[in-house]
């Protein structure tokens, strides 16, 4: 009878080796996702002033900043997103919370 051991180890191993790569997709996907400019509902601009936004969730959004814009989905689960962890690099250079109202049974909680 062979010794069951070393395949369970292996195999508990290559369970464990993948588990960091899930949990990174996982990560984003609370964020939200990434969608074509033109494909928003609104767009918030992004002033020298601007510091925050206030979003509804599962709403589309086109942000503006100078000549560059970029689209962005708030479906993930997050209640509030840095804006710098999802922007296109170099599109903004400061801290820029998007704050994210949940909705309820089809409603938005304004």
């Amino acid at each position: 009878m062979k010794n069951p051991v070393p395949a369970m180890a292996l195999a508990i191993f290559a369970l464990g080796s993948t588990l960091p790569a899930s949990h990174a997709q996982s990560a984003d996907f609370r964020l939200g996702t990434a969608i074509e400019a033109s494909q928003a509902e609104r767009s918030i601009t992004i002033g020298a002033d601007t510091r925050w936004a206030n979003v509804r969730q599962g709403e589309s959004v086109r942000f503006v900043s100078g000549q560059a814009s970029f689209g962005w989905r708030f479906d993930g689960s997050r209640s509030a997103v840095d804006l710098m962890q999802v922007a296109p690099a170099g599109f903004i250079d400061r801290p820029f919370t998007v704050y994210v109202a949940r909705t309820h049974q089809g409603r938005s909680a304004n």
